[in-house]
């Protein structure tokens, strides 16, 4: 490498290291200035203290998902008039005194 390829890469590295530098002492002072925001407004951290107990409630108010989106659960309790046949297919149970003939 001759002495000018040097001298930019030294710079690029230096410019990046100061890059870093700068951008971290940003972020550590941003809690800082959060906590001066929060002292003098008090209602901000009340409204994202909402926001956290809305979601908490809508998420123990929703029923579990069950089986793939789009389905439905089948009912917990069984129709009164209806029963389960051998498909597990709720039908309407057979009259008495009807003359049905069952196809195979």
């Amino acid at each position: 490498m001759d002495g000018e390829m040097k001298k930019k890469l030294m710079g690029v590295g230096a410019a990046a290291l100061a890059a870093f530098v700068f951008g971290e002492s940003q972020i550590m002072e941003m809690d800082e200035r959060l906590q001066a925001l929060e002292e003098l407004h008090p209602e901000m951290a009340q409204e994202k203290l909402d926001e956290v107990a809305e979601e908490l409630q809508s998420e123990e108010e929703a029923p579990p998902a069950l089986g793939k989106p789009g389905m439905s659960a089948p009912p917990l309790d069984p129709p009164d008039h209806l029963e389960l046949n051998e498909n597990d297919e709720w039908v309407a149970p057979p009259q008495e005194g009807s003359d049905e003939i069952e196809e195979d």
